[in-house]
Parts: structure tokens; sequence; C-alpha cells
């Protein structure tokens, strides 16, 4: 899957013979994933830097980060400890709407709402440091919000960001009648002979 990170319409092929062989793919998580795709207790994990807009630097960082300080226990603490002119306002965006930051157990639509003023916070702090005035008292955050996006929206964001269903495919509980329907998968269809009728299922992207 790492070979192929710079033509990334190929990575849903793989992530897709991934699932029928039976390998579970992870989708990224900003305190489990390595900058590129790896092996996590048996399952391969999403790298970081497969997210749309974060770049290696900010995959990086974050992963320097977190070996450092431990894993992030919110939005707050990451844009405190990963500098904000390397992961930026779109590379968080990014990791929010694929569910890379879950595990801080902050709903993706609150932390999306957040954002703005965890960057502000975390520039400030940064700022604090760099000059010596970091104070000895925890700074008191809002809390973010528990309102949360509907099922398809978030596997909507997942998709805009990763360019792949990871977590659930919208698909999946019609999975055995459109094999039934169909005789050609997509990713197949560049392999069949030109003017070859065939009969496909799908969602309809644009």
């Amino acid at each position: 899957i790492s070979s192929v990170m710079n033509t990334k319409d190929r990575v849903p092929l793989y992530v897709n013979a991934c699932a029928e062989m039976g390998i579970e793919v992870e989708p990224p998580d900003v305190n489990v994933s390595q900058t590129d795709f790896a092996v996590v207790e048996g399952k391969i994990r999403f790298g970081l830097n497969a997210v749309k807009n974060v770049g290696e630097g900010a995959a990086a960082a974050i992963v320097a980060a977190r070996g450092q300080g431990g894993p992030f226990k919110s939005l707050w603490e990451l844009t405190e400890r990963v500098p904000t002119t390397v992961a930026n306002k779109r590379a968080l965006e990014s990791l929010i709407m694929c569910g890379a930051l879950d595990s801080t157990g902050a709903s993706r639509k609150g932390m999306l709402d957040a954002l703005d003023a965890a960057l502000g916070s975390g520039a400030k702090r940064q700022e604090d440091i760099f000059f010596g005035q970091e104070s000895m008292f925890e700074v008191e955050h809002p809390p973010i919000t528990a309102e949360e996006y509907e099922k398809n929206d978030l596997l909507r964001l997942e998709k805009e960001s990763l360019g792949v269903y990871v977590s659930e495919h919208p698909l999946a509980a019609v999975k055995e009648q459109l094999a039934r329907k169909t005789d050609c998968r997509l990713a197949e269809v560049a392999a069949r002979r030109d003017g070859e009728i065939v009969t496909v299922g799908g969602i309809v992207g644009a």
C-alpha cells in the first residue's frame, strides 16, 4: 500500500484486496499510527501521511511529539505539543474528519467546531514556551461538545479525507445482493475488452 501512496487512487484497490483476504486495515490514529502504513498488533494501520493535506513533515512531527510526551489526550493537547506551523488547520481538519483523533474520546463535529480555538491556544502555548514564559498552572480549556454527525456524514468525511472507506462501507449491508446482480467489479473494468458490456454496482460520487 505504501508503494502506491503517490497515486492515491490505487490505495482503495489494495485496501479492498486486504478486506477480501481477511486482513484488517485500521484507519489512522494520532496515538497509534506511524508516518507510513505499518503493521500494528497484527493489523495494517493507515499511516498519517496517507491522509489528504497531511504532509510528511506534519506526520513526522505528530509521531515525534507522541514519542516524547506519550499519547495525546485531547485536541487541545495535540495543538500545544505539535507546532501549528507544521500541523496546520487543513491537516488537522483532515485528521479529525477521518477519525484519527477519535481515540481522544471527543466527537468529530465537536473537534471541528473547536479547531480554531485549539489552534489559537496551541500557538499561544508554543510561543510562551519559546520565550520562557510557560505557566506552571494547567490551562483550562472549554469542553468539546458531544454532538456528532450522522453515520452517513461520518463515512462521507472519512472518504473525503482518505480517498477510501475504512471503518465501514456504505454498501456493506447490500454486499451479497450486489454480487448477485453484477458481473464485474469496478476495479476490474480496465482489464475487460473494449466494447464489452458489463454490469457494475457502486455509489455515484459526482
